[in-house]
């Protein structure tokens, strides 16, 4: 969701007070608060079997990507997307500009994607957010725009391209094949919640089965076509986690996928 937004903050600079680099805030004193947490319910669970922080909101908040790769299990896999109400997120132009959140939106995304220390993308994504490491004008935004820089920098990222020749960030591996076993060996290899990024790459995530969250962020406006949230023919049972209202009419709906 967030490249989507930054897109449109690019290509509508001066008509939203949408930040980019608000998506997530992490620092380095809830990095060491959440290793510390970590370390405690690995013991706890060695002597218990049950885990009592989990997959609580407090834990995703203290856990961030600079956790040194602790964890107390692997992270789920999210595709967490804005959408028209009927089911688009962009329209026949391509344009999304009507996706782009207001502050209290920002600050609801945040909280919420704390806990996210990977991302997969395919090829014209990952080009698309290359920026915040090879463009140094793209941390000069704003000062969360410098901080969302220097936390993307920090992220693993995973791209899947039969085209591209090599990448060019840090801490960035390259997939040749967009696969159920690529994706659990990030998902196994993450210190955190793993993100499928941009439409194309989570059509194909979902109808493999390897998606564990959904989430909608769904726009009051109706675009009659486009690009759609969910590919044809895939079918899904899921369970409702939580409802969210927001003032400028957004509605955020986040759903675990409920398996077999």
């Amino acid at each position: 969701m967030f490249a989507l937004m930054e897109v449109s903050r690019i290509q509508h600079p001066t008509g939203s007070p949408f930040l980019p680099a608000a998506i997530f805030l992490l620092g380095c004193g809830l990095a060491i608060l959440g290793s510390v947490f970590v370390v405690g319910d690995a013991m706890y669970f060695r002597r218990t079997g049950r885990r009592f922080l989990g997959t609580s909101s407090a834990f995703r908040l203290l856990c961030p990507i600079t956790s040194g790769g602790l964890s107390v299990g692997m992270g789920k896999v999210i595709y967490s997307v804005a959408s028209s109400l009927d089911g688009y997120n962009t329209d026949t132009q391509g344009n999304f500009s009507w996706a782009v959140p207001d502050e209290a939106v920002v600050a609801a995304l945040t909280a919420d994607l704390a806990s996210v220390s990977t991302y997969l993308y395919g090829r014209r994504m990952y080009e698309t957010m290359a920026i915040w490491e090879t463009d140094p004008a793209a941390a000069t935004w704003s000062p969360e725009s410098a901080h969302f820089a220097d936390t993307w920098k920090r992220a693993k990222k995973v791209v899947f391209s039969s085209s591209l020749a090599q990448t060019w960030t840090e801490r960035t591996r390259l997939e040749r094949a967009f696969t159920a076993e690529a994706v659990a060996r990030a998902k196994s290899e993450a210190p955190g919640d793993v993100t499928v990024e941009g439409p194309t790459l989570a059509r194909s995530a979902l109808l493999l089965g390897v998606v564990d969250v959904v989430e909608l962020l769904l726009c009051p406006v109706i675009v009659g076509g486009g690009t759609a949230v969910f590919p044809d023919g895939l079918s899904l049972d899921l369970r409702l986690v939580r409802e969210r209202r927001f003032d400028n009419g957004m509605v955020q709906i986040t759903y675990d996928v409920v398996r077999p």
